[in-house]
């Protein structure tokens, strides 16, 4: 445990799945703690808007440090029934981490590997040229990806643990999936690719952004502190 939790007035935590935790991680319970949101994190200036064909390819990326609670071969899994069933997708896997245990998966697939630590700019050219985030983690509290996706206007598909189940509002920011597997995982994707569907989460990503902009995460961290709940604010 961080020792300043066990000195803090109040302590501030972005989801409920951590909240939750806090006294198993040796929080005195007398401590009081307030669930906020993970805002959007802004990597681009404009959030894209892509558009997608019937005949065309869709693009899903897998972002951010690889390390296995992330479950990567789980979306290369995922990617490859997609392929085998005949749907046209492209993969992209940017991060840092081992990937050696995904070597054949990643060559069949014919996956754009950016394998190191990611620079802004390169962070926010691949959202550029991506259609969707998809996060096929295996646990999880909250995730930055997540916020990183949403802050570029881009749609996610997550699996159904932790913090993931309270970042994503399902049908309208993205899909969760119902099981944290393949076959769901696979469902979910698949449901993304339809273009009308896709277009909807575009919308629902965009017609969102306030109640996940950082001004407003700002001022319920200030009303956290003061004892006032702003949680049903836009």
């Amino acid at each position: 445990i961080d020792r300043g939790m066990t000195k803090a007035d109040v302590i501030l935590t972005l989801s409920d799945s951590v909240t939750s935790r806090l006294g198993r991680l040796g929080v005195p319970a007398t401590t009081p703690s307030v669930t906020l949101f993970h805002p959007d994190l802004r990597y681009v200036e404009r959030p894209a808007m892509l558009s997608l064909r019937a005949d065309a390819p869709i693009k899903l990326l897998f972002l951010g440090r690889i390390l296995h609670y992330k479950g990567l071969p789980l979306f290369l899994d995922a990617a490859q029934r997609l392929r085998d069933e005949g749907l046209a997708i492209e993969v992209g896997v940017f991060g840092e981490g081992d990937t050696s245990a995904c070597t054949a998966q990643l060559q069949a697939l014919d996956v754009e590997l950016v394998n190191r630590w990611l620079t802004n700019a390169e962070i926010a050219d691949a959202l550029g040229r991506y259609h969707a985030v998809v996060l096929s983690h295996t646990s999880a509290s909250q995730s930055g990806v997540v916020a990183t996706a949403h802050g570029a206007g881009l749609p996610v598909v997550v699996t159904p643990v932790g913090g993931l189940l309270e970042q994503v509002e399902h049908g309208v920011t993205g899909l969760i999936a119902e099981r944290a597997d393949v076959s769901a995982l696979t469902d979910s994707m698949r449901e993304l690719c339809a273009p009308a569907r896709y277009r909807e989460l575009l919308r629902g990503v965009a017609a969102s952004r306030t109640a996940r902009s950082m001004p407003r995460f700002i001022r319920a961290c200030v009303a956290a502190a003061s004892g006032v709940d702003i949680r049903g604010e836009q």
